[in-house]
This record gives C-alpha cells, structure tokens and sequence, in this order.
C-alpha cells in the first residue's frame, strides 16, 4: 500500500494512461512506490473505475507530485484540471482509489513591496505549489486574516525556489500582516480562500 498527495494536470497522453511525477519535496513515504512503469491497474474515484496504465516521468520542477492523463479519461472519472487529490494503491487487487484533498496547509514569510498593487498577492512558485494554488494568470484568491477579507489576484515571481509571499505595504497593514514575519497559511481550492492562520514563530 502506498499513497501520495498529486495535482492533475491534464494534457494530451495516450487514452487510458496515466503519468506520474514525483514532487521534490516529498518523501518516499508520500510518493506511489508500490506502482511500476507499464503497470496495469483500475483508477477509482467514488462508484466510477477505468481501467488505465501507469508510467512515470523524471522528476524536474514539480514541487508536488502530479499525474496527468488526458481529458476524456479525466471526464469518464469526474476528475478536474488543477485540483489536488489522494491517490492510493493497493497492490492486492492494483485499484488506485482517487478522492479529493482540497485543503492544504503550509506557512511563508511576508514582505512588503511597494512595487506591488494594492490588490495583487505575490506568492513564491514553492509555496503556491504547496498550498495547491495553480500558476494561472489572472488567478483570484479570497485572502482571510481575522476578520479581514480581500480578493486579490495571485502574482508569481520568476525565481521557482521562492517560498515568501509580498503584498504592497498598505494591503499588509489591512491584513495585518508584518514584514519579515512567518505566518501558516491554509489554502480550499474549493472556495479560493487564502486563510492566514497567524505567526508561525519563525523570522
């Protein structure tokens, strides 16, 4: 038995295969060890199943692991493009059960940045890709800290190891966030809401 947190993302593979990416930042306790290039298993999500192949792709800039297939397949299944799901094998009968995991958590510094609009968020590619947070332009979030609530627009710096998020200095003060602070954030792709869950401790 083995499981994994992976985004799909849906691109033109062959019909009934999926491909998996293991994410750099987790370990092999998190990953689908148990499966095998060219493996025949069944893809379960509730009461729908389809019988697909399994193949894996290098690892590279996928923070977070990932499995693709293409749309047809992920339409049979119910499955949509950009969202965060458990997989799980059980090698006694192959079935890789598919169930949603909408939320994720994780914490990054704050800076300010006067270059920045007042109602955009610059999230660093690292911690967009932890929180489940897809690298869409024009992406909008619902930000929560206390009873304060913005919706902003999600900017990417060009630096893929970035783990901090900026916001110009008067939109942190709203959201009291200070500069130079850690703060644990908690992401649900199913209503877009940041939350900002408060200080980790951490400078």
């Amino acid at each position: 038995m083995s499981s994994s947190i992976m985004d799909l993302n849906l691109t033109s593979v062959r019909d009934q295969t999926v491909y998996l990416t293991k994410g750099v930042l987790q370990n092999d306790d998190q990953q689908l060890t148990s499966l095998a290039p060219g493996q025949k298993i069944v893809l379960q999500h509730g009461r729908l199943r389809q019988e697909a192949t399994i193949q894996f792709r290098a690892a590279g800039e996928c923070f977070i692991g990932m499995f693709e297939m293409n749309a047809a397949l992920a339409k049979k299944m119910r499955l949509l493009d950009y969202k965060r799901y458990r997989l799980v094998h059980d090698p006694n009968n192959d079935v890789v059960r598919i169930d949603a995991a909408p939320v994720s958590v994780a914490s990054g510094m704050h800076r300010h940045s006067p270059r920045l609009r007042g109602q955009t968020i610059s999230i660093g590619y690292q911690l967009q890709s932890q929180l489940g947070i897809p690298d869409i332009r024009g992406y909008a979030v619902t930000v929560k800290s206390g009873d304060a609530v913005r919706k902003m627009f999600v900017g990417t710096p060009s630096n893929l190891f970035d783990h901090e998020m900026q916001t110009a200095p008067g939109t942190g003060k709203a959201l009291r966030l200070a500069p130079g602070k850690s703060y644990g954030l908690r992401y649900d792709q199913r209503t877009r809401t940041l939350t900002i869950l408060g200080p980790t401790g951490r400078a």
